[in-house]
């Protein structure tokens, strides 16, 4: 009774083993995707840098210069920044598949120094080519060179019916 329950202990510890390492391998599997792009916009904004993702599929911070950063050392300014760029990952993804894709941002670049804010600008200039890009923003005069449309809600009527 001993031999058959140690072998049932290895079997479990086996099985366990096994679908650990599938789960891991699933995961890693949905992340590549998102992960091959988000790399194109990350190294546009800081060049050299890569995503540091946890097993979860979250984005914990990035590598850059042999350094591992925390998301939550980061400015928060650079947060935003990751923020959006992931949210183009995905969006990308959906439009490669043929599905209609609108990405709406508020304020999202608020905390941007101007030179991070500029490189922001030319990466959403890129992804509107290929899908809509809203900006909702109560900063004007930092979009007006980004090459989009702007409606202001002041300029708007409601219909009299």
């Amino acid at each position: 009774e001993l031999n058959h329950t140690a072998a049932q202990a290895l079997a479990v510890d086996l099985l366990y083993r096994t679908l650990d390492e599938a789960l891991k391998r699933a995961k890693e599997a949905l992340a590549q995707p998102v992960i091959a792009r988000l790399l194109p916009y990350l190294r546009q904004l800081i060049p050299g840098a890569e995503p540091s993702i946890s097993e979860d599929m979250v984005l914990t911070g990035i590598r850059r210069e042999n350094a591992t950063e925390s998301f939550t050392d980061l400015s928060i300014g650079t947060r935003e920044q990751l923020a959006v760029l992931v949210r183009l990952a995905y969006a990308d993804l959906l439009s490669e598949q043929g599905m209609p894709v609108t990405v709406i941002l508020d304020d999202a670049l608020v905390n941007s120094d101007d030179e991070r804010r500029e490189r922001m600008k030319a990466i959403l200039y890129q992804a509107a080519q290929r899908y809509q890009v809203l900006i909702l923003t109560c900063h004007e005069r930092e979009y007006r060179d980004a090459g989009g449309s702007f409606i202001r809600l002041a300029d708007c009527k409601a219909d009299d019916a």
